[in-house]
């Protein structure tokens, strides 16, 4: 208690003391602050640095095909037009960078129950047989005002050389077709800005919709050996974190997610 006492009196009669004190623990707490903010920084920069498509949470949503375009495709006729609607939503806590991955792929043929002209005018070559499928498929796919999805370079003798562009303004195509099977094709659309590069797609916003429905076609000939055969429509939402590279080119995008796949 004495001492206690003693420590009492001494403060008291040394202000100076008590003020060198309190100054000492004001510059500890400023020392202290700016060393948090540094390690945040640090730490943000770090993330940012990396290039893994597991760093971000993209979400692929296609709610019309879900609740009606689904079940429309069981049942699909001639003239039918069904819903089909894919875009992505940026799940993730960051900034992301997105592309949308494109496949057609044809069903085994079955020409089971048909007659013979029908084996003869649409199972005749296997090649030319699946390219037709694949031209018509893609011939279908409408965007939202009912414009084509895309212009399709299809006169390559090889499937795997066809080529693709978007009509979808807020998209740009890889034209290059990664799938080295002739019953299948596996296209890229990344989503840009206006300006032309990348779009920056920040936490919880979504790209615009990548195509919007089907339209089945009206005639015979064009609907027998495409749309009574199996064939499967799929896309796939991919994304990187937006580093500190600033605008990214749709060029550097393909070669960056490329590298992270």
């Amino acid at each position: 208690m004495t001492q206690k006492l003693s420590l009492r009196r001494l403060l008291r009669k040394d202000d100076r003391r008590k003020l060198l004190i309190a100054l000492l623990l004001l510059l500890a707490v400023i020392l202290l602050t700016k060393g948090m903010f540094a390690l945040l920084h640090s730490t943000d920069s770090s993330t940012n640095r990396f290039k893994s498509t597991n760093l971000g949470n993209i979400v692929l949503l296609e709610p019309t095909w879900d609740s009606t375009g689904h079940d429309m495709a069981k049942t699909a006729e001639p003239g039918m037009v069904i819903p089909k609607d894919p875009y992505a939503v940026n799940d993730s806590q960051l900034n992301m960078y997105i592309r949308l991955k494109f496949t057609v792929n044809l069903g085994e043929f079955d020409a089971s129950g048909k007659t013979d002209k029908y084996r003869e005018e649409f199972n005749a070559d296997a090649d030319e047989r699946d390219q037709r499928r694949l031209r018509g498929i893609l011939s279908a796919i409408m965007q939202e005002e009912g414009t084509a999805f895309v212009s399709a370079e299809t006169s390559a003798a090889q499937t795997e050389d066809w080529t693709v562009l978007s009509l979808n303004p807020a998209f740009a195509a890889d034209p290059q077709n990664y799938s080295e099977d002739e019953d299948e094709l596996v296209y890229y659309f990344y989503y840009i800005a206006d300006t032309g590069n990348m779009a920056v797609t920040a936490p919880g916003a979504a790209t615009p919709e990548l195509f919007d429905h089907l339209v089945m076609p009206v005639y015979k000939k064009e609907w027998l050996g495409v749309f009574d055969q199996p064939y499967s429509i799929t896309v796939a939402a991919e994304g990187l974190p937006v580093g500190s590279e600033g605008a990214m080119t749709v060029e550097q995008a393909i070669a960056a997610f490329t590298a992270a796949a």
